[in-house]
């Protein structure tokens, strides 16, 4: 199987001691996806396209699973997506 990197748009929050989390994912259509539970956070390269070390969120969407990336080097949001 094949997948590809798409950036996406992510609402954060930053509390007062300044960390960070997503709150909602706004997809290439303009869509946007509440972020109901973060179930995980750690750094990890991505799972099927490679490439350097992101922060790696598992989080819930609308009950379903989903992996979402952080690039700090980049300052950007990603998923991977089936072709």
């Amino acid at each position: 199987m094949q997948y590809e990197k798409v950036y996406v748009g992510v609402y954060t929050f930053t509390d007062t001691g300044g960390s960070s989390r997503p709150v909602s994912l706004v997809w290439k259509d303009g869509h946007v996806y509440r972020i109901n539970k973060i179930l995980s956070v750690k750094s990890a390269p991505p799972d099927h396209e490679g490439g350097l070390v992101a922060t790696r969120y598992e989080v819930d969407i609308e009950g379903h699973i989903k992996i979402l990336y952080y690039e700090s080097y980049l300052n950007k949001w990603f998923v991977e997506k089936l072709l």
